[in-house]
C-alpha cells in the first residue's frame, strides 16, 4: 500500500472527521436502543458488529481489502490502524462486553459518555495536553 497516496492521521492531529464519524456511529447505536428491543439489538449487534469484526480482521491478512478499506475509509483511519485492528473492532467488542454485563439503559448512558467524552478529551488533550502520562497520551 502506498502511504503517500493516502490521507493518513497520527494521533496527534485533531482528525475532525474520524471524530464526527466516531459520534455519528455510536449515536446510531443509541437510537437503535431506543426504538427496538432488547433482542432485536442483540440480532443487530452480533449480525453487524461480528460483520465488522470479521471484515477487520481478513483486512490485516489481504492486502487489497486493506487497500481498498483505506481508499473507501481513509478519512476516519489512522496510519497505526494500517496493521493493526482498528478502532471500530474494539468499540464493537467493549459495547457487547457492556451489553453482556448490564442493562441497556446503562448500555445507553456509557454509549452517550462515549460519543461526547472521547472527542472532547482528544481534542483538549491533542490541543492543550503537554504533560505525557502514558506514551502520547497527556
Amino acid at each position: 500500500m502506498q502511504e503517500s497516496a493516502l490521507n493518513f492521521r497520527t494521533k496527534q492531529d485533531l482528525h475532525l472527521t474520524r471524530k464526527l464519524f466516531h459520534f455519528l456511529g455510536v449515536m446510531v447505536m443509541v437510537a437503535l436502543l431506543v426504538f427496538f428491543s432488547e433482542e432485536t439489538c442483540w440480532l443487530l449487534y452480533f449480525g453487524l458488529g461480528g460483520s465488522f469484526i470479521a471484515i477487520d480482521l481478513i483486512r490485516q491478512k489481504s492486502k487489497s481489502l486493506n487497500k481498498f478499506a483505506f481508499k473507501a475509509f481513509g478519512p476516519v483511519l489512522r496510519k497505526s490502524e494500517a496493521h493493526k485492528l482498528s478502532g471500530l473492532t474494539f468499540l464493537v467488542l467493549g459495547t457487547g462486553l457492556t451489553f453482556f454485563i448490564f442493562d441497556k439503559k446503562v448500555l445507553m448512558l456509557s454509549l452517550l459518555f462515549l460519543c461526547m467524552g472521547d472527542p472532547l478529551a482528544s481534542l483538549i488533550g491533542v490541543k492543550y495536553g503537554r504533560t505525557k502520562i502514558f506514551g502520547s497520551k497527556s
